[in-house]
């Protein structure tokens, strides 16, 4: 009996030509559904980074409600003198945080809004450490691996562009002659990159103290 699909074409699933015209590869198919699978975990680990900040911004944002509700429980029981006192205080407390986010003033912490990677690490020495930096070869990931080398931290930045990754890496030592920094390649989507690097980096023989 001859099979027809509903749109009365001759073709079955809609694949061009017989079935005989394309063989089952089964490595192929296991890359492809180690591929799928390795973009759905990414596809969930981003959606639960992103509910997980949502989260912290709500409880901040609670907070920061719970507090003025609890002054302003305060300045309504207080009267005079007193009161009075309690406006300026809240008044003073809020704007005093304002300002250090706008003009990036040192908080409680010792840093604020305008500090650099260069001073959260001042002093620290990382000689002993290897950090992976995937993605590294532009933007903040690329600044953070130039910082790390100015520590005395071996840097291998993984990228599928090569050669990006390579004009990052020359970035770097055009400002550090001394840093220590290689390049590998890493496509995320691909489970066979994922095992030549491993086997690459093993073969180092070093520790992975840091994953970025």
């Amino acid at each position: 009996m001859a099979h027809h699909s509903l749109n009365g074409s001759s073709k079955r699933l809609r694949i061009e030509g017989g079935w005989d015209e394309k063989p089952l590869d089964l490595g192929s198919c296991m890359d492809q559904v180690q591929q799928l699978m390795m973009k759905a975990r990414m596809i969930y680990e981003a959606k639960e980074q992103n509910e997980e900040h949502i989260n912290i911004t709500q409880q901040i944002i609670l907070n920061e409600l719970f507090m003025h509700a609890l002054f302003q429980s305060v300045i309504r029981r207080s009267s005079g003198g007193k009161k009075k006192q309690l406006i300026v205080g809240l008044i003073s407390f809020q704007g005093e945080k304002m300002l250090r986010m706008i003009t990036g003033r040192p908080g409680p912490s010792g840093f604020g809004s305008a500090t650099t990677a260069e001073q959260v690490t001042e002093g620290i020495d990382g000689s002993n450490l290897t950090p992976t930096v995937t993605g590294g070869a532009s933007g903040i990931v690329l600044e953070t691996a130039r910082v790390l080398t100015l520590r005395n931290i071996y840097v291998m930045i993984t990228a599928r562009n090569m050669e990006a990754a390579n004009e990052a890496k020359q970035c770097i030592l055009k400002d550090n002659k001394a840093a220590r920094v290689d390049i590998e390649k890493l496509d995320l989507s691909s489970i066979r990159f994922f095992k030549g690097f491993s086997d690459n980096f093993i073969e180092l023989n070093l520790p992975l103290n840091i994953l970025m």
